[in-house]
C-alpha cells in the first residue's frame, strides 16, 4: 500500500508538472520597430509595450534606412552642407557612424534604397550610384545614371553583384570593379513606380512596374548570365514578387494576385481582388499573404486561394509602406503605425509618440527577439543583421 501510495503521488507530480508546462504563458516577445516619421526622425520602439528606445534628431531623410551588424544606417541631407550617411547604434541610438558627402553628391529622395554590407555601402545620388568603401570612407566607382532619370533606378545586391534597374534596362555590375557583367534590354520600363528585382536561386525577377501606354509581363533572368529565362503575360504591370515554398507571389496594376511557378513562369492560381493597382510588395506569414494597394491591406489564404480578411487604412494611396510580418503579427505604416493579427484582421493602431512628426511611407522593420530581421521586399536586400 504505501508503495502504491509512493507511486501514485510520484505520477500525479509529473502530471501536474507537464500540465503546469503547459498552461503558463508564453514569455513576452521582445521586438524592436525601427520606423519613420517625417522630417526624417527615426523611433526605435519596442513592439509589446510602443515605448520609445530612442529617437534621432530631425533631418531630412534621402533614404530608407539600412541595418547591418546592429547599426542603422541612413542617408541624409543637411540644407546647409553636405549629405551625409550617418550610422546609429540599434540598441542605443547613439550615432556611431559618418560619412560626410560632396555637396553635389546629394542623397536622392526616401524612395532609393541604401545597401550596407561588411565591405561596401552603395547608395544613390540624382545622376549616379555611389559604390563607397564602409570602412575606409572613401568612394570606390560610380556609375552614372543621368540618362535614365533618378527617380527610376532601384538597386539590388547579392553574392559581390550589384543589380541595377533603369527603367529601360536591367544591370548586373560587378562590385569590386563597377564595371558591368551583362544588360538586359528585354522590357521598356517607363514605369510609374520602381518595382525592386526579387532574387531566388539562379534567377532574378523584374517586372516593367506601371505604365499609362504600355502592358509589360513580369519577366525571370538568369543572374549570372542576364539570359532570359521567361515571362508572364498575365501578371502584367505587376510590383515587386515575394518567394514563398514553392511560388512566386506578385500584385499587378489590374487589381490581380497572382501565384506563379518561380522556375517556368507559368501560373499557379490567381484571385481577382476588385481593386484598384498594388504599389506594394506582399509579404507571407504561415498561409497567408499580406498586400496594400494604398488604400486598404488584404490578407489572403494561400492555401484556400481567398481574401481571409481586409482593413482600410487612414491614408491616401503612395502613403503607405510595404507590409512586413513577424511572430504572427503583419505590420504596416501610413500616418500610423498598424499591428494586425495576422488570423483575424483585429489591429492594434500606434500614433506617432510626437504628433509633430506623424509617420509615413516610408519602409518599417522588425528586429525579433533572435535578432532576426524582419522587413520588405524592397528593404531585405539592404539589411543585413
Amino acid at each position: 500500500m504505501k508503495n502504491f501510495l509512493l507511486l501514485f503521488c510520484f505520477v500525479s507530480l509529473i502530471f501536474s508538472s507537464c500540465r503546469k508546462k503547459k498552461d503558463d504563458p508564453k514569455p513576452p516577445v521582445n521586438e524592436t520597430i525601427i520606423a519613420t516619421a517625417l522630417y526624417g526622425r527615426i523611433y526605435s520602439m519596442n513592439a509589446q509595450t510602443k515605448n520609445v528606445n530612442w529617437s534621432t534628431e530631425e533631418y531630412f531623410m534621402n533614404a530608407e534606412p539600412a541595418i547591418h551588424n546592429n547599426i542603422v544606417y541612413v542617408g541624409k541631407l543637411n540644407e546647409l552642407g553636405p549629405s551625409y550617411i550617418i550610422g546609429y547604434d540599434l540598441t542605443t541610438g547613439k550615432e556611431v557612424y559618418k560619412l560626410d558627402l560632396d555637396r553635389s553628391l546629394v542623397i536622392r529622395s526616401y524612395t532609393s534604397n541604401l545597401i550596407v554590407t561588411d565591405k561596401y555601402i552603395f547608395a544613390l545620388t540624382e545622376s549616379k550610384v555611389l559604390a563607397i568603401d564602409r570602412i575606409q570612407k572613401k568612394i570606390l566607382w560610380t556609375w552614372a545614371t543621368e540618362s535614365y532619370g533618378a527617380n527610376r533606378v532601384r538597386l539590388t545586391y547579392n553574392n559581390e553583384t550589384l543589380y541595377a534597374d533603369t527603367g529601360e534596362f536591367l544591370c548586373a555590375i560587378d562590385c569590386n570593379t563597377g564595371k558591368p557583367i551583362w544588360e538586359s534590354d528585354h522590357y521598356k520600363g517607363n514605369q510609374l513606380v520602381n518595382p525592386s528585382a526579387t532574387l531566388y536561386k539562379n534567377f532574378i525577377y523584374l517586372s516593367a512596374g506601371s505604365s499609362d501606354n504600355q502592358d509589360e509581363p513580369l519577366y525571370a533572368f538568369d543572374r549570372e548570365t542576364g539570359v532570359l529565362k521567361w515571362k508572364n503575360d498575365e501578371a502584367k504591370n505587376a510590383y515587386s514578387a515575394v518567394i514563398h515554398e514553392n511560388s512566386l507571389f506578385v500584385g499587378t496594376r489590374q487589381g490581380n494576385f497572382y501565384a506563379l511557378d518561380p522556375v517556368t513562369g507559368s501560373t499557379q492560381w490567381s484571385i481577382n481582388l476588385n481593386s484598384s493597382e498594388f504599389f506594394y510588395a506582399p509579404c507571407v506569414s504561415g498561409n497567408y499573404a499580406f498586400i496594400a494597394n494604398g488604400v486598404k491591406l488584404y490578407a489572403i489564404d494561400i492555401k484556400a486561394r481567398k481574401v481571409s480578411w481586409t482593413y482600410y487604412l487612414d491614408s491616401p494611396p503612395l502613403f503607405v509602406s510595404d507590409p512586413v510580418a513577424a511572430n504572427d503579427k503583419v505590420y504596416i505604416k501610413s500616418s500610423k503605425l498598424y499591428a494586425f493579427d495576422i488570423y483575424t484582421g483585429l489591429p492594434e493602431i500606434i500614433s506617432s509618440p510626437d504628433p509633430k512628426y506623424p509617420f509615413g511611407g516610408v519602409p518599417i522593420t522588425i528586429i525579433d527577439s533572435n535578432k532576426k530581421i524582419h522587413c520588405s521586399l524592397n528593404s531585405e536586400m539592404k539589411s543585413q543583421y
